[in-house]
């Protein structure tokens, strides 16, 4: 189900809200009725079963602890008993264990309380739309089991039928073959023999997409993935793209299939999510920043009126040099002890001496000064720009000093950042606003594990170290620190959405989980952990010169 199906049918969902909180209940219904669906709330597990037999709803939003019964035995049910219902799970825990088993009783997503409209309004969508697909899935599968087809002809249908564009690509990158959402995406694209690339380009234009999921399948043998924007005849679309080989019986590759799924809105919301986040991180920073910036306005100003007391004494020594002359001009006789004398009296009252020496000190300071304000406002403009949609050549150099610049206030109590930058490293095509966040977060997480460990640099201070190279094809930038490491048993879930080490209220988990996605799905690179509890960590990224 598109947008514009789900948008049209709002006013004919209905969705169940359980949660014992008053307040709460009404919020949430407010928010699915302000966005045009349907709402009935319960204050508890009985009455909610009690509502479920009065009519079908379409989703369940239920809230985890409840007075008389757990909510996952109410998901149970609804599962059991209304297999037609979507089932979404409301809980203020960010539990990674109790989350699987969430998941595994069978829900559709989970919000983490507090509600936002926007997580509420995504979660749901989304939820709907899995559940109505899984459902129409179900519809083909009876409607094909009824008719005596042969196996090949249900896979056939299926795969016509599939709102996920499938292709076959042949070893010389040629198209085999392609299901129906292909050719309605792209009706322009040669049917069969056509070249791969020109699904998604115009004929004639003959560059393949440089490090393409396909190459790992046709190639190298591996599974590929990726995301790419790529033109349609429903305009520009992001897709989700996953490729996989096919062998024959001696394990030779024959072909590779590929599928695409349009993900185009869930990316928009993310991006508007992931922009949300950035804007809350300045604000986080805001005070640091504020304090960076005050620091050497105060010491211009400083030396502004220093500049200014001297410029008056330089004018008083000027007029009394300019009297000695006019009195040796209108006299026309020169007593050379008395002219000495007040030259030396005029330059002793003006501190000559002091001020030739001080005067290029405090221009130099106040330059300086300067310099570093307009270094915390263009690094600050840099970050906070909502950046393009579309990839440029940009020079990693600069956004890893745009992050060193704008987190200094949350590392420079408790450790020295050292930095080894390779200054011949080749530009990169990536989307600078979203790597911008990336460096951000690895930095101060960098900072706060030094903190944790040095309890805020009262046993010492630590090292955070930053370099870039560049490798054969790609360019590697590394981010370690000296603090605490990652123990064994979190290094498997760090990456996890909602994941988090830190105290209740100083992290929300998923600034790891964003940088994952930012550098493996946007820009089919990688980002990997070397850690060694007790001696720190090290977070790798590599991405492609493109």
């Amino acid at each position: 189900m598109d947008k514009e199906q789900l948008e049209l049918s709002r006013q004919h969902i209905w969705i169940l809200a359980v949660d014992d909180e008053g307040p709460l209940r009404r919020l949430v219904a407010r928010m699915l009725e302000q966005s045009g669906y349907n709402c009935v709330t319960a204050s508890s597990c009985k009455e909610a079963r009690d509502i479920l037999k009065t009519r079908p709803f379409d989703l369940v939003l239920v809230d985890l602890k409840m007075p008389d019964e757990s909510g996952l035995s109410l998901i149970q049910h609804v599962k059991e008993n209304h297999p037609e219902t979507a089932r979404v799970m409301l809980t203020a825990t960010t539990d990674p264990d109790l989350a699987r088993e969430i998941m595994d009783v069978g829900v559709y997503g989970y919000i983490i309380k507090p509600v936002t409209r926007d997580m509420l309004i995504i979660t749901v969508e989304n939820a709907l739309r899995h559940h109505f697909l899984a459902i129409q899935m179900k519809a083909y599968k009876g409607q094909l089991e009824e008719k005596a087809w042969s196996r090949k002809e249900k896979l056939g249908v299926i795969m016509e039928n599939l709102s996920i564009g499938v292709a076959m690509i042949g070893p010389d990158m040629k198209l085999l073959e392609m299901n129906q959402q292909m050719r309605t995406w792209f009706p322009n694209a040669p049917r069969e023999g056509g070249d791969c690339y020109h699904l998604r380009l115009s004929p004639g234009i003959t560059p393949a997409c440089k490090h393409c999921p396909l190459r790992e399948a046709l190639f190298k043998g591996k599974n590929g993935k990726g995301v790419r924007q790529l033109y349609t005849a429903e305009g520009k679309k992001d897709f989700s793209m996953l490729t996989s080989p096919v062998r024959d019986k001696a394990g030779k590759i024959i072909a590779a299939v590929e599928l695409l799924e349009d993900v185009t809105e869930r990316l928009t919301s993310e991006r508007e999510a992931s922009r949300r986040q950035k804007l809350e991180a300045v604000g986080q920073l805001a005070s640091g920043i504020v304090h960076e910036i005050n620091t050497p306005v105060q010491y211009v100003m400083d030396n502004m009126n220093f500049l200014q007391d001297s410029f008056t004494d330089l004018s008083d020594l000027l007029d009394e040099h300019e009297k000695l002359f006019t009195s040796i001009i209108s006299s026309g006789t020169v007593n050379v002890e008395e002219l000495q004398k007040a030259i030396d009296e005029a330059r002793e009252d003006a501190d000559l001496d002091y001020l030739l020496e001080e005067l290029p000190k405090t221009l130099e300071q106040s330059l300086e000064g300067i310099q570093r304000i307009n270094a915390i406002v263009r690094a600050m403009k840099e970050f906070s720009h909502p950046g393009s949609d579309e990839k440029s050549l940009v020079d990693i150099n600069v956004l890893l000093e745009n992050a060193i610049t704008i987190s200094k206030n949350e590392w420079k109590y408790v450790a020295d950042i050292e930095t080894n930058f390779d200054k011949d490293l080749p530009q990169v095509s990536c989307l600078a606003s979203e790597m911008n966040q990336v460096f951000l977060n690895l930095i101060v997480n960098a900072a706060h594990a030094i903190g944790s460990l040095t309890e805020q640099g009262i046993k010492g201070r630590g090292l955070i170290t930053i370099s870039s190279e560049r490798l054969k094809d790609n360019v590697r930038i590394m981010i370690k620190d000296t603090g605490g490491g990652v123990p064994e048993e979190f290094r498997e879930k760090i990456f996890e959405p909602f994941f988090t080490t830190k105290a209740r209220g100083e992290g929300t988990g998923q600034g790891l989980a964003i940088a994952r996605r930012v550098v493996e799905e946007k820009h089919s690179g990688t980002l990997g952990l070397l850690t060694t509890p007790g001696e720190g960590t090290m977070f790798t990224i590599e991405l492609p010169i493109i």
